[in-house]
């Protein structure tokens, strides 16, 4: 009975001192979390945060920071015109990233969303800058007086390659056919503002024969624009009008 109560006792104390044990560790290292699965495994979990400051609030007010744990701080209150900076928390403070690596969400005038001239902010994954010093409710895509984009729009509108019979090999925000012999007609899927949009052309030529093939444009609207493709005869009659693979691009901005 008495060696009974003793290996109880050992084990109840073995039992309280992992639990001190494990209790001690787990704190010290607040930012790992230990999690049981279903086949009764414990697997260690990471516990990291992110945290969003703006506007001047200092960076020792954010509660209780876990080992890195990271942090895109920015103020656009400072008249150097901080657009955003990124920390990572060692454990003991939170360190500069070397470069400003992060782009801010855009807050909207009443959420406290304040910018000065030249700031850039994030807003449904594309970039803006402000041009006014001025924010308010409505979005920047929508807000173009006080915000304007920084997407890169490819002014290319239309290409493509197309057999000699007219029919496209490839082409791209255009069809073509073929009215006659060596003349073509492009019809635009969408009509540009002006005619005056910019037409490349270039045509195949076999370099055995070099048969002086020649590509033009001639006519041009919003929409369509003809092209003609002929062999010139080295003399002074008109050239032949021939059906030739060609190629063409559109670009307008």
């Amino acid at each position: 009975m008495n060696i009974s109560f003793n290996i109880s006792f050992i084990k109840t104390y073995q039992f309280i001192f992992s639990s001190v044990f494990l209790f001690g560790f787990n704190f010290s290292l607040a930012q790992e979390v230990d999690v049981i699965d279903r086949k009764g495994t414990v697997k260690v979990v990471k516990n990291n945060q992110v945290f969003y400051l703006q506007n001047g609030v200092s960076l020792p007010t954010i509660p209780a920071p876990l080992e890195s744990d990271e942090l895109f701080y920015t103020n656009t209150g400072t008249s150097s015109g901080v657009i955003s900076e990124s920390y990572i928390y060692d454990g003991i403070s939170w360190v500069l990233r070397p470069a400003h690596n992060a782009v801010p969400l855009w807050i909207s005038n009443t959420n406290g969303g304040t910018y000065l001239l030249n700031d850039i902010i994030n807003y449904n994954g594309a970039l803006y800058k402000n041009i006014t010093a001025t924010n308010t409710n409505t979005t920047p895509d929508l807000n173009t007086t006080n915000w304007q984009s920084l997407q890169i729009t490819s002014p290319i509108r239309a290409y493509g390659k197309v057999n000699s019979n007219g029919i496209a090999f490839r082409v791209f925000g255009a069809t073509v056919t073929r009215t006659s012999t060596g003349r073509y007609t492009v019809t635009l899927n969408t009509a540009r503002p002006t005619q005056h949009y910019i037409i490349s052309l270039t045509v195949v030529e076999n370099i055995n024969t070099r048969d002086d093939i020649n590509i033009h444009v001639v006519t041009q609207t919003t929409n369509t624009f003809t092209v003609a493709i002929h062999e010139g005869d080295n003399g002074n009659t008109a050239n032949t009008l021939r059906n030739r693979d060609w190629y063409f691009s559109v670009m307008d901005f």
